[in-house]
């Protein structure tokens, strides 16, 4: 993302316009099932927590991942995917905040052109410029999360058997950020 000093846009190209508002829709239906999701494997790591309900998405997160790393059964072995599916959702969380809570415009100047459309947010005095393609990674990162939520839990929970170490690094290297 980079940040702006300039004034808010709105360009349309209808390709692209439609484009942005289709990943936003992305965005937004993927962190509705991340929440409810976040909260179900919270109840099943701590049954007693989920009676507290937990609003802000961001506590969920890092209580979700408290909870991870307490119960993790090899702890700095399993530490790794706990922190990578961390940073995944926060790093989304970031951009569906400002998708929520700052949208101030778009653009989509080059017809056709991806490289070109952009959305322009405002949050807590920071002003942002993100491409669709970043919107588009974010989401696919949010749904590679949201995909394997339940694996993360699988694999943390349980010590990694020797004739499981292909199938626990193969799900390592797909959710670790290189």
């Amino acid at each position: 993302m980079n940040e702006i000093n300039s004034r808010d846009h709105v360009k349309h190209d209808p390709f692209l316009t439609w484009e942005l508002y289709a990943i936003i829709g992305r965005i937004m239906f993927l962190w509705s099932s991340t929440e409810k999701d976040l909260r179900r494997e919270i109840s099943r790591l701590h049954p007693a927590v989920e009676k507290k309900k937990t609003h802000q998405i961001s506590r969920l997160i890092k209580l979700w991942k408290a909870l991870l790393l307490e119960s993790a059964v090899e702890g700095p072995a399993h530490e790794e995917i706990i922190e990578a599916a961390y940073l995944r959702l926060n790093k989304a969380l970031d951009v569906r905040n400002r998708l929520t809570h700052g949208l101030t415009g778009l653009e989509g100047s080059q017809e056709g052109c991806k490289e070109t459309a952009y959305l322009y947010t405002e949050l807590n005095g920071k002003k942002q410029k993100i491409s669709l393609t970043e919107l588009e990674e974010t989401a696919d990162s949010l749904n590679k999360v949201y995909s394997y939520m339940t694996t993360v839990y699988f694999w943390t929970q349980k010590p990694i058997q020797p004739y499981e170490e292909i199938a626990y690094n193969e799900f390592r290297n797909r959710i670790v950020i290189r």
